[in-house]
C-alpha cells in the first residue's frame, strides 16, 4: 500500500485543528544529522510499551488464542508467536525519511517482505476468523465464547484494570476500547492524545515560518508547494509505478528540510505541545502507565506457563 507510514496521520490533520492562548516554551530545537522519524522521540513516547513488552504482549496473545482455537477443535493456521519485536514506525506525521529511501521510492515507504505463504490473516479461514470474532456461536459441539478467541486473550491479558470505553483527542473518538487488543491499547491512546499536540504545531506561527522558509527552497528547485503535505499527497503520486518526477521531488524535499533543520524544529515545538496534553490529561495517562504495566505483568505470566 501506498504512503502507508504517513498518509493516516496527514488524514486526520484535515480535520483542522486550532491553536489559542500563549505558545508553550519549547526547548532549543535540536539539529538530527538524519531524516528518519523512526529515531525521534516526543514526550508522549514514555507512555508507548517498550519493544522488550510489546513482545511478550503479542506473544502471550498468540499463545491465548491458539489455545481457544484449540479447545474449540480448530487446529489449523496457528497464529505464528513472533520470535523478535518487530520495527515501529512511529512519528509519520514529521514526513521525513532518509534520503536513500526517496531516491529509491519517492514517497512510499519500502515495502515489507511477505513471508513465503502469505501472512496469517490471508491463510485464516472464514470458519477461523468467525472463531476469532464470535461470530459463530457453536463449534464441533463446543459453545464459543462470547467475543471469539480473541476477546478471551484480550481479557487475559487486561485482567484487573479498567480499560475506558472511549479516547478522545484532537476531534477523534475512540470507542467500543474494552474489545481491542491489547496489544494495540497503548498505542491507539497514545496517538490519539497525540494529535493534540500535531494539530497545534501545524497552527503554530513558527511552523508556519518553517514551513514558508521549506517552500522557499523547493521553490528554488523548481517545485512549487505551499507545504510538505502538499508534496506528499500530490496527485501526480496516486499511481502504483514510483515515477522519476516523485523521486526528484521527494529527494528535494528531503534536502530542503535538512536545510531549514525541519526535523528540529518540528521535534522542539511538538514536544512543547506534547508536554502540555501530559499535563492536561495527567490523570489519564497515569491509569493507562498503570494499565500498561498490568498488561505486561498479565503477558509475561502467560508465556512463563508450560504450553
Amino acid at each position: 500500500m501506498r504512503k502507508t507510514m504517513f498518509l493516516a496521520s496527514v488524514a486526520l490533520l484535515a480535520l483542522s485543528g486550532c491553536a489559542s492562548g500563549e505558545l508553550p516554551e519549547t526547548m532549543a530545537a535540536p539539529t538530527p544529522k538524519h531524516l528518519d522519524a523512526a529515531r525521534i522521540e516526543t514526550p508522549l513516547d514514555s507512555f508507548l510499551p517498550s519493544q522488550h513488552d510489546a513482545l511478550t504482549l503479542h506473544q502471550a496473545e498468540a499463545r491465548l488464542i491458539n489455545k481457544c482455537l484449540s479447545d474449540l477443535g480448530y487446529t489449523k493456521n496457528p497464529m505464528p508467536e513472533p520470535e523478535s519485536a518487530q520495527q515501529q514506525h512511529r512519528h509519520s506525521e514529521f514526513i521525513v525519511f532518509p534520503l536513500s529511501q526517496a531516491e529509491q521510492h519517492g514517497y512510499n515507504p519500502p515495502e515489507s517482505a511477505t513471508p513465503k505463504g502469505g501472512t496469517w490473516d490471508d491463510r485464516a479461514s472464514t470458519t477461523q476468523q468467525e472463531l476469532m470474532e464470535g461470530k459463530l456461536r457453536r463449534y464441533k459441539g463446543k459453545g464459543v465464547p462470547e467475543g471469539g478467541c480473541a476477546r478471551v486473550a484480550a481479557d487475559r491479558i487486561t485482567e484487573g484494570t479498567n480499560i475506558p470505553e472511549k479516547i478522545t483527542g484532537g476531534g477523534v473518538v475512540l470507542d467500543r476500547r474494552e474489545l481491542a487488543s491489547p496489544t494495540g491499547l497503548s498505542e491507539a491512546h497514545v496517538e490519539v492524545l497525540r494529535l493534540e499536540a500535531i494539530f497545534k504545531t501545524r497552527e503554530d506561527p513558527r511552523i508556519s515560518r518553517l514551513t514558508a522558509d521549506w517552500s522557499s527552497c523547493m521553490s528554488k528547485k523548481g517545485h512549487q508547494y505551499r507545504s510538505p503535505e502538499d508534496a506528499a499527497n500530490d496527485d501526480r503520486w496516486s499511481g502504483d509505478k514510483v515515477s522519476q518526477l516523485e523521486k526528484t521531488t521527494a529527494v528535494a524535499d528531503m534536502e530542503c528540510k535538512q536545510q531549514v533543520n525541519y526535523l528540529g524544529v518540528m521535534v522542539s515545538v511538538q514536544s512543547g505541545y506534547e508536554l502540555e496534553v501530559m499535563k492536561q490529561r495527567k490523570s489519564e495517562l497515569a491509569t493507562l502507565r498503570s494499565n500498561a504495566k498490568a498488561w505486561s505483568r498479565n503477558a509475561a505470566q502467560v508465556i512463563a506457563q508450560p504450553k
